[in-house]
């Protein structure tokens, strides 16, 4: 299944790249939210083609609790956090935000 330009892909399963990715924002995931995570587990994601990508991953914070990053990488590569929605379940949508 192919993605149309600014449309999300579907729902897919995390990379290695994509982890990473995660693992790199942690801490300004928990600046944004005035949390601490001891568990920030990424479990899926998708991304939308605009001027570089732009990746909404879940990730698993706790029992039962995910958040959802919207992670822009540039087409020079790099990474920032552009977002943070919490309050979410294991089996809330990964939606544009």
């Amino acid at each position: 299944m192919t993605t149309m330009m600014g449309g999300l892909s579907p729902e897919k399963s995390v990379t290695e790249d994509v982890r990473e990715m995660v693992n790199q924002v942690q801490a300004a995931a928990e600046q944004k939210t005035g949390q601490n995570f001891d568990l920030f587990e990424a479990t899926k994601y998708s991304s939308q083609v605009v001027a570089g990508t732009n990746y909404f991953v879940k990730v698993k914070i706790g029992c039962d609790c995910y958040i959802e990053l919207r992670i822009f990488q540039s087409l020079q590569q790099d990474i920032e956090l552009a977002g943070v929605k919490t309050g979410l379940t294991e089996d809330s949508p990964i939606t544009y935000f």
